[in-house]
């Protein structure tokens, strides 16, 4: 399998013996996750947890991979029990229990009606890292529909290792008593990582709100200035992306070289290609 690339230097990269695989995490697994790496081949080990059996014997059968490895298993701030939310679309099941305020009256959101309840193991992050000799993670996903920050707290450990970081957030909440972004963002910051930015936007609303045209709305990159369109509804999630500290300011005399060199192919592969041209002008020689 030939690895495609925007940069020959992150080729060479590939083409050099591995000496410490990637090692990536995807918490919320459902529907697969392990696509965008597969080019990396034994230069990555890959870990997907669900709590959903058959969702991770499915995924383990359609990969069928030695560095893929499934995991059936919940992530919490705990090990115990926990109750689960099954909704009506099983992508929207959650430790949280749905708001029914939300599903009764946003057609968007009835996809999380609460449909049944199901108690299910947990663990922590840290506990399960160490129960498999797994000492840090460089890039780490987590898309849970609200329990995001429970985990983040159940890894308090391993936080510092993570290099990028990819993870749903709520601005408003559509699970009862969930975290939101606020209580996120500055949890993340404490362990060194720092908001790049921002996937997607998702707004909600009632009735027919998204058919009303509002004022459009700018991004800017710089002086660069894009003009998108906007329609009713309010604000409730993202996908948002961290960094650690080290890697946007670019500071390689403090990084290792092993790591530079993952640093370099994540960024990558993950489509973050200024980082990666950043890290290369001013990591010269690692090559």
């Amino acid at each position: 399998m030939v690895y495609k690339t925007s940069f020959p230097f992150i080729a060479k990269l590939l083409n050099k013996q591995v000496e410490d695989p990637i090692i990536a995490i995807d918490v919320g697994c459902r529907w697969g996750f392990a696509d965008k790496f597969l080019s990396l081949e034994e230069g990555i080990q890959l870990y997907g947890f669900d709590p959903d059996q058959d969702e991770c014997a499915a995924l383990e059968k359609r990969y069928n991979a030695q560095n893929i490895h499934l995991i059936p298993l919940g992530l919490s701030n705990e090990v115990g029990q926990k109750k689960l939310y099954i909704t009506k679309e099983p992508a929207c099941s959650s430790l949280y229990k749905p708001s029914s305020y939300l599903t009764d009256r946003m057609p968007a959101l009835q996809c999380a009606k609460e449909e049944k309840q199901a108690d299910i193991d947990v663990t922590t992050l840290d506990i399960w890292a160490k129960d498999n000799d797994i000492t840090r993670i460089d890039y780490l996903k987590l898309d849970t529909q609200g329990s995001e920050y429970d985990i983040l707290q159940g890894g308090n450990r391993l936080l510092s290792t993570v290099r990028f970081l990819e993870i749903e957030v709520e601005f408003n909440p559509i699970y009862e008593g969930q975290p939101l972004f606020s209580d996120i963002d500055l949890f993340l910051r404490s362990k060194g990582l720092e908001l790049w930015g921002f996937k997607n936007f998702v707004h909600y609303g009632e009735g027919e709100d998204s058919e009303i045209l509002l004022a459009p709305r700018y991004v800017h990159y710089d002086e660069n200035q894009y003009e998108t369109p906007a329609r009713g509804g309010q604000l409730f999630w993202a996908d948002a992306i961290y960094v650690h500290k080290d890697i946007v300011r670019a500071q390689s005399s403090i990084i290792g070289k092993g790591q530079r060199r993952r640093d370099l192919i994540l960024a990558d592969a993950l489509g973050m290609h200024d980082i990666a041209n950043r890290l290369h002008d001013r990591s010269k020689g690692i090559t």
